[in-house]
This record gives C-alpha cells, sequence and structure tokens, in this order.
C-alpha cells in the first residue's frame, strides 16, 4: 500500500552528481539495525537529528557500495508500512540467495517520514511518492538509475530480478495472461493458475445492474457479458472472478481493448504487475489497428500514465517523458477529469466507475446512478466514499441498496455489515458478515477454489470475529479467530493471542502469539511470555519487578505493559495509558480494530489482574466510546 496515491503511482526519479566520502571495502551487508538501536524503530531508523540523520545512512552506505564496486539500492519506507515489512520479512527468509544479492547490491533503509529523507530526496532531486519505493543507485557513477517496486516478489530472485531491469532501456514484451503462478505474499495469497484458467461461466443476475448500453470497441455479442461480469467483480473488488470473466471475454473478443484495460487493473490488484503491464501493451497494438471511442482512448492514456511514473515500466509502454512530482499529479488529474467527462457524455459508465474507484468522487458517482440508478458499482463507491467521510447514514443507504441488488456478492454483503457497527447495530452487521461467510464458503465448494486464494474472505472472518467479540460470543469469536489463525498464521495468530489473554487462557495465547512470528506484519510483542508469567501468578511482586526490569521498548504492547507494571503509577500516567488506548483504537481504522482494540481489552485485563479495576473500567470505557462507533442510529 502506498503513502499517499494509488498502488499504481510511484516515484519519479531523475540522474544526480554530489561528492561523497568513502569507507571499508567488503562484502558485507550494510549495517541498518545499528542506526535502528541507535535512534528507536523497528526496520527503519529513526535517526534525524543533525549529527545522526538518513542522509548520514544513505551517506555510509554509498561509501561502502562505492568501495566495493557495487550498485546501492535505497529501500524508502515506514515501520507502518507492511507493505514494508513484508518486504523486510523476504529478505530475511532467502539466506543463500541473500548472498546472491549482496554480490551485486547494498540495501540501505530510509524512514520516509522523517524530515532528513526528504530534504536528501529534494537535494538528489527526487520527490517521494509513495511507500515502499525501491531505488536503484549507480554509486560508481554517482547516479539515479530508476525505480521499482517490488511487492509482487515471493523471494529474493524475484527482487534481484526487477532490479537489474532498472536503468535498461530495452523494452519487454509481456504477455497478457501469466504464465506462472502468482501470488500477492503481504495477505499470504498464492493464487493457482489453474484457478485463473477455468473458464468462466456467466453466472451472475447482477450484470443487469451493469451498463450494457455502450457499444465496445472490437467487442462481439458473445463476449459481452462475459466483459460485464468482469466489471462487476471488479467494481466489487472481487480480483481473481473479474480477471477469470475478462480472459473469457479476451479469448472471445482478442481485439476487445476495454477489457484488457480491466484487466490490467484486476492483475495490479493480484500484484501480477508484469501480466498488468502485458494487458497495456496489447492495448495500445490494438488501438494503432482498429477505431476506438474517445473515452476509450483516454482510459487507455489514463492507466498509461498511472503505470509510467514507474521507470521500468514507462520504459516498456514507449513513454519517453518524465514528469515531476507536481506535473505527475497535474496530468493525472487532469486525465482523471478528461475520461470522466467524456465516458458520462458517451454513456460508458463502466469506465467512469473503474476510474473513479481511487477517488470515489461523490458527485461523479452520483451522475451515474442518475443514468443508472440500480449501479451496484455506484453503490458500492459511494458506501467507501461516505463512510470515509463519518456521513453513516448516507454510506448506509447506499451499502443496503448494493446488498440487495446483489445478493451473490460477498463484498456487496459484506460492506454493509461495515457500516452498521457505526450506527450501533451489531446483530444486524453480524448478520451481513455471515452472509459473506456463507457465500466465500459455497465459492470454495463450487470451485475447488481454496481459503488462502480470496483476500476477501480473511478480512471478512476477521470482523465478524470482532463482531462475535464485542457482543460476548466468545466461543463463535474464538472459532473464528482460531480458523484465521490455522489458515494464515501471522497477524490473525497475534490478534488470537490477545484475545485468548482477554479469556485468560495464557498457554494457548503463548502458542498463538509465537506461531505469529514469521509472518506478521506488525509486531505487536516479542516479549509475551515475559508478561503472560505475570498474568499467571499476578501477586508474585519479584515476578512483575523483573518482568518491568527486562521489558524493552520492542513492540506497542510490551511498552503499555512495561507502564502498567510501573511501581507508582499516579493518576496523570493512568491518564495518559487511556488516552494512548483511545488514540490507538481511533487510529486502527474499523479495517484493522481486531488487532487495535484486542490490544487495548489486553491492557485492561493487565490492569485488572494487577488489582487496578478503576484503570481496567476507564480503559474500556474509551473503547466504548471512541469516535468512530456511533451509540445510536443517527448520522455521527
Amino acid at each position: 500500500m502506498t503513502k499517499h496515491l494509488s498502488h499504481l503511482t510511484f516515484l519519479l526519479l531523475s540522474a544526480v552528481f554530489i561528492s561523497l566520502p568513502s569507507h571499508a571495502d567488503e562484502l558485507v551487508s550494510f549495517d541498518n539495525q545499528s542506526y535502528v538501536q541507535q535512534c528507536g524503530g523497528s526496520i527503519y531508523s529513526m535517526c534525524d537529528t543533525a549529527s545522526v540523520n538518513q542522509e548520514t545512512i544513505f551517506l555510509e552506505a554509498h561509501s561502502l557500495a562505492q568501495k566495493t564496486n557495487r550498485k546501492l539500492i535505497i529501500d524508502v519506507g515506514a515501520d507502518w508500512c507492511h507493505w514494508c515489512v513484508y518486504l523486510n520479512n523476504l529478505m530475511e527468509s532467502f539466506p543463500q540467495q541473500k548472498v546472491e544479492f549482496n554480490q551485486k547490491y547494498v540495501l540501505v533503509t530510509l524512514n520516509g517520514d522523517l524530515n532528513s529523507t526528504n530534504k536528501l530526496l529534494a537535494k538528489l532531486g527526487l520527490t517521494l511518492q509513495g511507500f515502499p519505493t525501491f531505488i536503484v543507485y549507480d554509486s560508481k557513477n554517482v547516479k539515479t538509475l530508476g525505480t521499482f517496486t517490488p511487492t509482487s516478489a515471493r523471494d529474493i530472485h524475484e527482487i534481484l530480478k526487477k532490479a537489474d531491469r532498472v536503468g535498461k532501456t530495452d523494452i519487454v514484451q509481456y504477455p497478457w495472461f501469466p504464465t506462472s503462478d502468482i501470488g500477492s505474499d503481504l495477505q499470504k495469497n498464492k493464487i493457482r493458475i489453474s484457478m485463473l484458467i477455468k473458464p468462466a461461466k456467466v453466472v451472475l443476475k447482477e450484470i443487469a445492474t451493469v451498463d450494457r448500453k455502450f457499444r465496445n470497441s472490437g467487442s462481439i455479442p458473445a463476449a459481452e457479458p462475459f466483459y460485464q461480469q468482469g466489471v462487476f467483480h471488479l467494481l466489487t473488488f472481487n480480483w481473481l472472478e473479474a480477471a477469470r470473466s475478462l480472459r473469457q471475454a479476451i479469448n472471445l473478443a482478442p481485439d476487445m481493448v476495454s477489457a484488457h484495460l480491466a484487466l490490467a487493473l484486476a492483475f495490479a490488484n493480484l500484484s501480477d504487475m508484469d501480466s498488468a503491464i502485458g494487458n497495456l501493451q496489447a492495448a495500445q497494438t490494438i488501438s494503432k489497428k482498429i477505431s476506438l471511442t474517445a473515452s476509450e482512448n483516454l482510459w487507455l492514456e489514463n492507466l498509461v500514465l498511472q503505470f509510467t511514473s514507474n521507470s521500468e515500466y514507462r520504459i516498456n509502454l514507449g513513454v519517453n517523458t518524465t514528469l515531476n512530482s507536481d506535473q505527475f499529479n497535474s496530468e493525472l488529474e487532469v486525465s482523471l477529469n478528461r475520461v470522466t467527462n467524456i465516458g458520462l457524455d458517451e454513456g460508458n459508465l463502466n469506465v467512469v466507475l473503474i476510474v473513479n474507484m481511487g477517488s470515489g468522487d461523490i458527485v461523479t458517482l452520483e451522475k451515474v446512478l442518475i443514468q443508472q440508478p440500480n449501479s451496484v458499482g455506484a453503490h458500492h463507491l459511494l458506501t467507501h466514499s461516505y463512510e470515509g467521510l463519518n456521513k453513516y447514514t448516507l454510506a448506509e443507504k447506499h451499502a443496503r441498496r448494493a446488498a440487495q441488488l446483489a445478493p451473490n456478492s460477498a463484498h456487496a454483503q459484506h460492506m454493509y455489515g461495515h457500516i452498521l457497527p457505526k450506527m450501533n447495530r451489531w446483530d444486524d452487521a453480524i448478520h451481513q458478515f455471515e452472509l459473506a461467510d456463507q457465500i466465500h464458503n459455497k465459492w470454495f465448494r463450487s470451485e475447488s477454489a481454496l481459503p488462502q486464494e480470496d483476500w476477501h474472505y480473511r478480512h471478512n472472518l476477521d470482523l465478524l470475529a470482532y463482531a462475535y467479540d464485542w457482543k460476548h460470543d466468545f466461543d463463535k469469536a474464538d472459532a473464528s479467530w482460531s480458523k484465521l489463525c490455522d489458515l494464515f498464521e501471522g497477524d490473525y495468530c497475534q490478534t488470537y493471542g490477545l484475545f485468548l489473554i482477554t479469556q485468560e487462557k495464557f498457554d494457548k495465547a503463548s502458542k498463538a502469539i509465537a506461531k505469529s512470528e514469521k509472518k506478521v506484519t506488525r509486531k505487536l510483542t516479542s516479549q509475551a511470555d515475559l508478561w503472560i508469567a505475570v498474568l499467571k501468578e499476578p501477586t508474585n511482586n519479584s515476578l512483575r519487578l523483573k518482568a518491568y526490569n527486562e521489558l524493552k521498548n520492542n513492540g506497542d504492547v510490551d511498552m503499555m505493559i512495561r507502564n502498567l507494571l510501573y511501581p507508582d503509577l499516579d493518576a496523570t500516567m493512568k491518564q495518559k495509558i487511556v488516552t494512548y488506548v483511545t488514540d490507538s483504537v481511533k487510529n486502527a481504522g474499523f479495517d484493522s480494530w481486531s488487532t487495535g482494540v484486542m490490544a487495548g481489552q489486553v491492557y485492561a485485563k493487565f490492569a485488572e489482574m494487577m488489582g487496578d479495576k478503576a484503570l481496567a473500567a476507564d480503559i474500556r470505557l474509551a473503547i466504548l466510546t471512541v469516535g468512530f462507533v456511533c451509540k445510536s442510529p443517527t448520522n455521527k
């Protein structure tokens, strides 16, 4: 996930020349952790003072690269960025491949949230667009070669392959459909080619809610239902089924440009950027031999613009110009407005909705509903837009309508449930999440699919588990999180472990947290066994003192538990703890609520078992009254 723009929007780079010092010449990894230990942080250090900052780190790494005749890869990210954490874990998971990597590159991590990083990038003539960004820097010739975003990589060899491409000017022609397995590894999601190549069938009655009046260039009547079904899936975030239906449309009508463009987006969301580029290249080729409508041409231009902010993609799509950040954002906005307006004029409502998936522009989406009142895509995107503005009554209206129009769409049922807790309608929310879960499981059975192949399944079940917990249906919450932990490990095992602590199932909690270690994207605790031992013997003062002295600031939970163990915990410190819990739950956002709230519940349980029932009550009250949960069915 990027920091500011969509996952298709990356950093624009230019060549630079600066004079830099030199250090020892040895083929070793750069020691990023020494700066983490010195200044704090997890992966990306917090060094940002006059004497030691991110430029200091860059200069030292550059010196090592120069002296050992290697190129430098600058990883710009942040500890809160899940993709960044995933890539760091990946780099540590293949020790033999890492040796190969170290023969060619020096990797240095810079914290993109800090002023000194921004000053360094400005000095180098670069503007950061999002996290994570990998910058390939030629230390010998002191110039930037380009940038890439390796979020689809499954091992270090794939990162090496991408890094080696940067700076080359030869065009790589990609197939429009993948020839090897792809996957979204951050979400532990491996998608089998065998699933993607299954012939799609037109099964959804909901395609009646998709725009079918516009005549797509290069299409034939037999291909249209598959295209409309693919668009429906795309607009309801069902990427795999979107890819299957759009592939079927292209097989029937190879020159259907709109199907290629929609498929490019489906593959991008499946983290298969090579196939996404392949579809854009196919669309470019087709556009030279058949006539396209104005909206189709503008859509092609818009997608190419988004992709070519990455230097490698720019070359492969035949774009020679480079833009700085302000120019790029300005052109992207102009492009979006043009394709939206022409699309509305031509009645190409599918394109209007697809290009506005990221912006969620309310005025545009309401215009679509005027022409097509039963558009599930418009109702769905408006649900997200109004929810983001805390206008829950309006969000609920559109979510309810989308759920009615698309009874077979798991995400449509889920999004209705997503809104309802914010109106204190938890029982109704549980019903919707259960409906979505039933749709997912029916799909697994009918298609012989794996739970790991549906990114949405885990997200829905996680929120369902939390809704059960909120309603004190702890057995169902336990069963749901236990299933998630077994299937996906990582963050779900961490959340499950925190839940088990609130239930005083300490041994099971220790096992779940230990199981999360290898795949967790944001580690909340590194010393759980230390403070779980205190919970097992809450009156053991020597154990409490030992935990207080040995706990480090290695994770949010460890830090807060240490504060709760402070011998002289006064009213001021207690209020700071309550404020911290309130802020952390709010900042988690509803999509990550289970983790944020479970951590708060653990603090309350810890305070309670340490004998401070008043503080425990204050923490629980803070969770109950957090800002985005309304107590009545009225708009916030």
